[in-house]
């Protein structure tokens, strides 16, 4: 009776980590499609129904990730940070505001 019952629990747990591990992978292809600007959609259909030659055929024919629009600006910046002038500091103290103090 305990064999049947750890074989059952075994089972069920190569299961467990089994789902996991193809829920892990297909998060992974659909980030990596996003950041690539493929469809998500397209993708989990293609790794998903004809998984593992699915899951090759994107690898090897995914296009580069392309870069966001915060990291096309700091780029840009980058280039232009070296034609600006530092700005100078004052020499004279401010004069006292003529506004009333309460």
């Amino acid at each position: 009776m305990l064999d049947v019952f750890l074989g059952k629990l075994v089972g069920l747990a190569f299961v467990v980590f089994y789902l996991g591990g193809i829920i892990w992978f297909l998060r992974w292809c659909l980030n990596d499609a996003e950041q690539r600007g493929r469809s998500k959609v397209l993708v989990f259909v293609l790794v998903f129904l004809f998984f593992p030659i699915g899951w090759i055929i994107w690898l090897m024919c995914r296009p580069p990730i392309q870069s966001s629009g915060i990291e096309r600006f700091v780029s840009s910046q980058k280039s232009v940070r070296g034609n600006f002038k530092p700005i100078k500091k004052r020499t004279k103290p401010r004069k006292a505001s003529s506004v009333a103090r309460i």
